[in-house]
């Protein structure tokens, strides 16, 4: 059984890194799913080169650029349509920020915990917590972004993540897992968040997430969040913190 990785790729041509992708993609029983998001540049022509060259990588393309959030749910939908053995599904950004041995690190610990303990947790999401010994290069300004959307949501929930937004992470495949993601996102850019509080609503109980912090991280440039995007978060936020009331509404009753 294979851990199944969704990739999400918008217009990357420029900070595409060969290197780093000619290592990730050697890491032992994984299989890739590049999901083009509508890129205008050559990114499908990067992807599919790499899909040619793999055989634990399959590349899917998107018309129009749908978000983040949709590009991963339909690389997830493809795993659940066409595999038929799958350890754990998750999903990893595309710009090359986090080295490969905090993934190979995160799939050993959340498939140790899978195969010993039927009641594993549900969720393995990588942490970009600055640990002594730990190589984390992060702006400022995103960190605390990060801290503040975890304070913000942390009630009534206090067993909410620490970093929400680390472009590393891993689920159980099971049918809790499918209920959650059976339905389009509401959101483009907090659809971890999004996760989160849904997971009361369609499966009775909180999510189980088990954070572990990366070996290394580093911030890479040309962030496609634009002014627009900024106002569209915003947006976003309203819609968590809705489903989040409702959720514990929910649940109180």
């Amino acid at each position: 059984m294979k851990t199944y990785f969704m990739v999400p790729c918008f217009n990357e041509f420029e900070r595409w890194d060969h290197d780093y992708w000619n290592s990730i993609l050697k890491i032992p029983n994984t299989f890739f799913i590049f999901i083009d998001d509508g890129s205008t540049d050559d990114t499908f022509q990067i992807i599919s080169k790499i899909e040619n060259s793999y055989t634990n990588v399959k590349v899917i393309r998107k018309n129009r650029n749908s978000g983040k959030a949709e590009a991963v749910r339909t690389g997830f939908e493809y795993c659940i349509r066409s595999v038929s053995s799958i350890a754990l599904l998750g999903f990893m950004d595309s710009d090359g920020s986090v080295d490969r041995l905090s993934i190979e690190q995160l799939m050993q610990i959340a498939l140790l915990q899978s195969e010993q303990n039927s009641e594993a947790m549900d969720a393995y999401w990588g942490s970009r917590i600055k640990l002594s010994g730990r190589n984390i290069r992060r702006s400022t300004a995103r960190h605390f972004l990060g801290r503040i959307l975890a304070f913000l949501f942390s009630f009534p929930n206090h067993s909410y993540p620490y970093d929400t937004q680390c472009g590393l992470k891993l689920f159980k495949y099971n049918s809790d897992f499918k209920n959650v993601i059976a339905q389009a996102f509401d959101t483009r850019w907090l659809f971890e968040l999004e996760i989160i509080e849904r997971w009361p609503s369609q499966n009775g109980r909180q999510i189980s997430i088990w954070e572990e912090p990366l070996t290394s991280w580093k911030e890479i440039g040309a962030s496609k969040i634009t002014t627009r995007e900024i106002f569209r978060i915003m947006s976003e936020l309203v819609t968590i913190k809705r489903l989040q009331f409702n959720s514990s509404r929910a649940q109180r009753h």
